[in-house]
């Protein structure tokens, strides 16, 4: 009976090591050649160990992805590398997979290779979910914001951004009650319930205070992390309101008790009465102004969100386009709109509502369009409110169209104009208002986005069709 050596005792223990391993592995040579399989590697691809074998590296690894050049190149240089690859299995189902692979010698042959090979899919998957949440936590226009059980931030969204003023490289490692200077015993509030609600004051970068209504909810991850998210609702202005309520309310109290008095007194606080209910109206004129045009803005923002969402929907770029001149038409209240594009030292008709069709493709010099000149040289929106008249427009154009007023927005990409989008009046004259121009610079600018988006969609499509698949040695 032959005496087992240790290098015998080294190989079978090696095999072992193999065979009961959870990850799947490969032994191969620098040239792709496949020479053993261990069963998690049988399970992962569903082959057996000679079809592995049989089929080397090309039957294993997709074709088409660029990585594998990158990684054979970095074994070669540094005799290992580590990265990710499209595999595909025996039924062709392809699946992301982690690569971990080292050069090393073996009986004399010095071109052997040890590869681990990981199924990433799940985790790919996860990383895309927390992609698209964090992706909708971002769209939303409150403050939101994710602490951990120390009430450090870990998570500090756009709209937060936008309300306080602090970037999220400044925000996060930051205690929200010192960042936004609130009191902080609210906390124990929050740690004994699952949710919480209260109302109190906070300061931006600019030390301005805002008044907001928190909503608070307990978070527990899968490993026992605890942590909360944060909503903060500005509600500064509505705040304000109920103060100048209180202040009339307390003024028509003292008003009351003065006129308890003489009747000489009465005389004159009949005439203080008066002045202070004209003041009175004019307060609640100023409320019901302010009223309006809070329902104005708000409605503004939905189109301006409905928008935003056809854009980063899957509709072709002319629909959004289409879309967006209608939905601008409808919110503003105007009857027609045009998209006209710099082409050339040229403004371009590319898009239209309710003109008639011939009016596309439409070719203006800057002499012809003094309008989209000028607003290409404020850039910004800009109301021309009686269109007759204003020596700013081609009053000739205005009159063959019919058109009384009109709101012009510039098309901005990279900070230059390339376009703008226009809004008419054809039966009256109006008076935009301040929402309504900022409605439309908005507007304008996630117009720009589009653009941007659809041109770099072409440049990746020709990108896309300059590549070719490489013969892999």
């Amino acid at each position: 009976m032959a005496v087992k050596t240790d290098e015998d005792s080294n190989l079978e223990l090696c095999k072992a090591l193999f065979n009961n391993s959870l990850d799947p592995i490969l032994l191969t040579k620098t040239d792709g050649t496949i020479f053993y399989a261990n069963p998690a590697a049988e399970d992962l691809f569903g082959y057996k160990k000679a079809e592995i074998c049989k089929l080397g590296r090309k039957g294993l690894v997709d074709s088409l992805d660029k990585n594998l050049s990158l990684l054979l190149r970095q074994r070669i240089a540094y005799g290992k590398a580590k990265g990710e690859l499209t595999m595909v299995k025996k039924d062709g189902t392809k699946f992301p997979a982690e690569i971990s692979t080292n050069i090393f010698s073996y009986a004399g042959n010095n071109d052997c290779t040890f590869m681990i090979v990981r199924d990433i899919s799940k985790r790919k998957l996860n990383e895309k979910q927390i992609e698209y949440h964090s992706m909708l936590l971002s769209s939303v226009n409150y403050a939101v914001v994710g602490v951990d059980e120390n009430f450090k931030i870990n998570y500090w969204n756009k709209g937060a951004e936008d309300t306080y003023g602090y970037t999220e490289s400044e925000a996060i490692g930051k205690t929200t009650h010192k960042l936004l200077q609130h009191i902080n015993f609210l906390y124990k509030n929050m740690e004994s319930r699952p949710k919480t609600n209260f109302i109190i004051d906070t300061f931006n970068k600019k030390m301005e205070k805002i008044v907001v209504e928190v909503n608070s909810t307990k978070v527990v991850d899968n490993s026992g992390n605890k942590g909360y998210l944060i909503v903060y609702h500005d509600i500064t202005e509505k705040q304000q309101e109920e103060e100048i309520k209180k202040k009339l309310r307390e003024h028509e109290h003292i008003l009351t008790d003065q006129l308890q008095t003489t009747n000489t007194d009465l005389k004159i606080m009949t005439e203080k009465l008066k002045a202070t209910n004209k003041e009175l109206m004019l307060q609640q004129d100023y409320l019901l102004n302010l009223n309006q045009e809070l329902e104005e803005r708000e409605e503004l923002s939905q189109a301006l969100n409905r928008v935003n969402a056809h854009i980063n929907s899957k509709h072709s770029y002319d629909e959004i386009m289409e879309f967006l001149l209608e939905e601008g038409v409808k919110s503003i209240g105007a009857e027609s709109s045009v998209i006209n594009l710099l082409e050339n030292d040229k403004w371009v008709v590319k898009y239209s509502y309710n003109f008639p069709d011939s009016i596309k493709g439409q070719v203006k010099t800057p002499g012809e369009s003094p309008t989209s000149v000028y607003i290409a040289n404020e850039r910004k929106a800009v109301a021309f409110n009686d269109a007759v008249s204003d020596p700013r427009v081609n009053r000739e154009s205005m009159e063959t169209h019919g058109i009384a007023s009109l709101l012009v927005a510039p098309i901005l990409i990279n900070d230059a104009v390339i376009g703008v989008i226009a809004f008419y009046y054809h039966k009256n004259q109006v008076v935009f208002s301040e929402a309504q121009v900022d409605f439309a610079d908005k507007l304008s600018s996630s117009l720009s986005h589009a653009v941007e988006n659809s041109k770099l969609f072409e440049t990746l499509k020709k990108s896309e069709k300059s590549i070719t698949p490489s013969t892999l040695q």
